[in-house]
C-alpha cells in the first residue's frame, strides 16, 4: 500500500502534484495553489519599490557611434550605429497619468500546469488603461522613443527598468519557497 502512495507522490511535474492533492483533498489542493502563488510576493515587492521611486532623469540624443561589424545574414562587413544619449538633468514635476500605479497594479504570480508548460510565472499584464499599447513593457526598457503629445515631433525618453533585476535576486529564495510548499502539501498526503 505504502509503494502505491509513493509512487503518486514522487511526481515527475508540477501538474502531476497538484493532480494528486486535489484527488486527496480539494483544500489541499487549494491550499497549494495559494502557497506557489505566494513565492512571488517578494518580488513583487521589490518591483513596486521601484515603480514607487523617482521618476528617471530626461534624456537627449546626442550623436551617434558607428563602428563596423560582421554581418552573418549576409556574410559582409556592415555597419553597425548605436545612438548616444545624454541625461538632461531633473524631471519636471508634471501631472500623473498613473501608469506606473496601473503597472504595479498588473503584476501576478501565475501557477502554470498545462501538458507543455509547467512552473511559477511572475507576470505583468496590461492594464485598462492601457490597452491599446502594452507601457509595462516599454517602461521596462533603458530609454525609448514616443511622440510628443499633440505635435508631430519626436522625443527620447528614460525608461525604468523594474522588472528582471528583482527577479534574478529573488529567483533562488522563490524555488526554495516552492519546494518548501510542494514538500508540506506531500507530507500532508502521506501523514
Amino acid at each position: 500500500m505504502t509503494d502505491s502512495v509513493s509512487a503518486r507522490i514522487e511526481p515527475t511535474s508540477l501538474r502531476e502534484v497538484l493532480a494528486a492533492t486535489r484527488e486527496f483533498s480539494p483544500k489541499l489542493a487549494t491550499e497549494l495553489r495559494r502557497g506557489l502563488r505566494g513565492v512571488g510576493d517578494e518580488i513583487i515587492t521589490a518591483q513596486k519599490a521601484i515603480l514607487d521611486g523617482p521618476l528617471p532623469t530626461g534624456v537627449a540624443k546626442v550623436g551617434q557611434h558607428v563602428t563596423v561589424g560582421w554581418s552573418k545574414k549576409n556574410q559582409a562587413a556592415t555597419l553597425i550605429r548605436r545612438n548616444i544619449y545624454a541625461n538632461q538633468g531633473e524631471t519636471r514635476n508634471r501631472r500623473s497619468t498613473g501608469m506606473r500605479e496601473a503597472i504595479k497594479r498588473g503584476l501576478k504570480t501565475k501557477v502554470i500546469a498545462g501538458k507543455t508548460r509547467q512552473g511559477i510565472a511572475i507576470t505583468t499584464t496590461k492594464s485598462a488603461e492601457s490597452r491599446k499599447w502594452p507601457m509595462s513593457r516599454t517602461w521596462n526598457t533603458p530609454i525609448f522613443r514616443h511622440r510628443i503629445y499633440g505635435r508631430n515631433e519626436w522625443t527620447y525618453q528614460k525608461g525604468q527598468p523594474y522588472f528582471f533585476d528583482p527577479v534574478q535576486a529573488g529567483k533562488e529564495h522563490a524555488r526554495q519557497a516552492a519546494l518548501e510548499a510542494i514538500t508540506r502539501s506531500i507530507e500532508q498526503i502521506t501523514r
